[in-house]
């Protein structure tokens, strides 16, 4: 197991009330307050790991309450070392990221740790965990603001196995992260040809009671995936309650040419179009590749800036649409994918090439389809050359968006093939899109 082969994500409520126990796993037996300790020396320190607290945890223990031992000392420093001034949701993260920092170096350096610490991503809780602040907004945010901050993270460097525990975490937090697990699967396959097959494992402990002095880490699911996960829905990025700020409104149309490119490229990926597919990031390029990241920069901006903070209240005003967030970043892997072959008119080898390496991932059938449509293309190119034709959706879809009559040869060294009209008004004629 290489550095970086594997992702560490856990949960966590509130550190100060651990107490110590031996957490048992696979023949290690450690003593620690937080099962992340032994987690991370059964995976020999190797993994990439990412703790994720609530914003709740601004809260700080009622009646100054930290329990006996190292989670309850390394929290009651933390919150001692807190400057304790929010005057808006941003400052109150900023407030958050620091506790949390604070409590995971004490950990560390009581541990004897040298490793690099746990990247720390703050997301939104609801109600009143801590039992002063209260927190209003769309429980589902929690999706949204982890995908946002590990969205990027997949992308970027190739994980073969995410391990998720869930020992730690509270309330809605380990069903939300169990179904973030399979979209941040989906977009590491999306975007590392080279990765076939993602493993998905996720431990809990034992029920934890009063006086208890060894817990097992429990392996309670595993799955490996091998195809990519599409959106059930795109929307726009941010939805308000009620009527939409100014600043929302604004974004929200000014990303709208940009969700319907979403749309027609995702459309393209889920039927096997790979001409569709090409043409469509070559008519946005870089352009689209900066133009997802700052749509999602931007809304994630937004989000946290229309979050009312008063007294001990936060009323998040919008909501984060999670579906739309996931299609977004997905349409970014592939077009990361793609950014070096695009050539437009199409060689043959590119597509057939793009085949194996992503629509195989969509489904094993796309794969075939395509080889076998491109296979009868070289073999006997004129054909493809004779009449007009207007785009049908069953022959589209039975001859992976090859209809003879819409795509037009050039000859040379080798075949390279275009369409004669926009792929994207094909797509629409065809009855081709996806949402």
């Amino acid at each position: 197991m290489e550095s970086g082969d594997v992702l560490l994500i856990s949960t966590w409520g509130s550190p100060a009330h651990w107490g110590v126990v031996n957490y048992r796993i696979n023949g290690i037996e450690k003593p620690s307050c937080t099962s992340l300790l032994p987690m991370l020396e059964w995976l020999e320190f190797k993994a990439d790991s990412v703790v994720i607290v609530l914003d709740s945890l601004v809260d700080r223990p009622s009646g100054g309450r930290f329990v006996e031992g190292t989670c309850g000392e390394c929290s009651k420093e933390a919150y001692e070392k807190a400057g304790g001034k929010v005057n808006d949701y941003t400052s109150l993260l900023e407030e958050v990221r620091g506790i949390s920092q604070n409590i995971l170096r004490c950990l560390f350096e009581k541990a004897g740790l040298r490793s690099e610490e746990p990247r720390i991503v703050v997301a939104p809780a609801v109600g009143r965990p801590g039992g002063k602040w209260e927190f209003q907004g769309d429980a589902r945010d929690f999706i949204g603001v982890v995908l946002i901050e590990l969205g990027n993270l997949v992308l970027e460097k190739t994980y073969r196995r995410i391990v998720l525990d869930l020992t730690h975490g509270i309330n809605f937090m380990p069903a939300e992260l169990m179904y973030l697990a399979r979209m941040l699967a989906s977009l590491s396959l999306a975007s590392h040809p080279e990765v076939d097959e993602i493993t998905v494992e996720a431990y809990n402990s034992d029920p934890y009671f009063r006086g208890a002095s060894s817990l097992n880490l429990n392996l309670v699911y595993r799955e490996t995936f091998r195809g990519i996960q599409f959106p059930s829905s795109l929307g726009r990025l941010l939805t308000p309650k009620g009527e939409p700020p100014e600043d929302v409104r604004i974004f929200n149309d000014r990303t709208g040419e940009l969700r319907r490119w979403v749309r027609d490229f995702l459309s393209s990926l889920y039927y096997p179009l790979p001409l569709a597919l090409l043409e469509l990031y070559d008519e946005g390029e870089d352009k689209v590749l900066e133009g997802i990241e700052d749509s999602v920069k931007g809304a994630y901006e937004l989000w946290k800036k229309n979050a009312e903070v008063k007294g001990e209240r936060v009323n998040r005003r919008v909501a984060i649409d999670y579906e739309s967030v996931y299609a977004f970043l997905l349409a970014r892997a592939i077009s990361l994918y793609l950014r070096d072959k695009v050539e437009v008119p199409a060689g043959l080898d590119i597509l057939k090439e793009i085949s194996e390496a992503i629509y195989g991932k969509v489904g094993e059938i796309h794969k075939v389809m395509i080889v076998q449509e491109l296979s009868g293309l070289q073999k006997n190119p004129e054909s493809w050359e004779r009449g007009e034709g207007r785009p049908n959706r069953r022959v589209m879809i039975a001859h992976a968006g090859l209809q003879k009559g819409l795509i037009e040869l050039e000859r040379g060294r080798e075949i390279r093939i275009r369409y004669k009209r926009d792929a994207r008004k094909i797509l629409k004629e065809a009855g081709l899109r996806l949402f």
